[in-house]
């Protein structure tokens, strides 16, 4: 069995696991670092980003020996549900207004005129087999954002 994971969002175990590049994580770890945040492109690219803890979940659920949830195939990890970048730095400043008192400033380059379409990545092979994100996307950012802060001075 393969499972393809789309882009994970949620607080390491350790400020020192080395995934602060990942965009989700990035923003957070700026956002508690600096107060605003910066994309490096105009964010309107379009993810499927879906919550660690759901990843975990399925993960674990998956790969269980004594009773194989899921038959050998490839199946995609994610939420089903297209973000775009630029939509997921909105939920971290909404995230940082709720936990701090203050929003964050976004700062990107501008959109391009000619905007990619969104699309969707099937997840339905895993989930005819009971195996479903179900965390809301601005639940896992909120604990990003939350872990960021109670760990600024070793994010630094």
């Amino acid at each position: 069995m393969v499972l393809r994971l789309t882009n994970a969002v949620g607080a390491p175990d350790d400020p020192r696991v080395d995934r602060w590049t990942l965009v989700a994580n990035d923003l957070c770890r700026q956002g508690a670092l600096t107060g605003r945040l910066e994309l490096r492109s105009s964010g309107v690219q379009w993810r499927d980003f879906v919550a660690l803890h759901d990843v975990c979940s399925i993960v674990g659920s998956a790969s269980r020996v004594a009773q194989p949830v899921l038959p050998p195939g490839t199946y995609n990890l994610g939420s089903g549900t297209p973000t775009t970048v630029r939509n997921l730095a909105g939920m971290v400043q909404d995230a940082f207004e709720h936990a701090t008192g203050t929003r964050p400033d976004l700062v990107a380059p501008a959109p391009e005129a000619d905007r990619p379409q969104p699309y969707r990545v099937s997840v339905e092979s895993a989930a005819r087999h009971g195996l479903r994100a179900m965390t809301p996307l601005e639940e896992a950012v909120e604990e990003t954002v939350r872990f960021c802060l109670e760990h600024r001075e070793e994010l630094a």
